[in-house]
């Protein structure tokens, strides 16, 4: 069973592996996550995250990007490279998102019908 593209449109999904320091597992995390994200980052503390910066290129073969925290802000170091190959795990957690009721206040999100699955 798979999501109608028209029940999709315009949604995506952002997957993010927070570390304190193991960037290398946080790196083979988010590489897992492109199988349902859209988009997976990870996430360091400013101060650890120089190992990473250098390793630059084995991110960008991975289609991962680097986020890291500067005091109270969130800073791209760099992009991650849109992912398309997704298994049914993208549906699976997009259902459980449209389910929870943490969703952002002030937004809407129809549950889908039979129809449009």
């Amino acid at each position: 069973m798979t999501l109608a593209p028209e029940y999709v449109h315009g949604a995506k999904i952002v997957a993010i592996e927070a570390k304190l320091t193991k960037w290398r597992d946080a790196l083979d995390q988010a590489v897992l996550y492109r199988r349902y994200a859209d988009e997976s980052f990870v996430l360091l503390p400013a101060e650890n995250a120089g190992a990473a910066i250098k390793a630059r290129a084995g991110f960008e073969d991975a289609g991962v990007g680097l986020l890291v925290v500067r005091g109270e802000k969130i800073v791209t170091v760099f992009d991650a490279a849109p992912s398309t190959k997704h298994d049914w795990r993208r549906d699976y957690v997009y259902f459980r998102l449209l389910a929870s009721e943490k969703r952002p206040t002030g937004q809407w999100c129809p549950f889908p019908t039979h129809q449009t699955i």
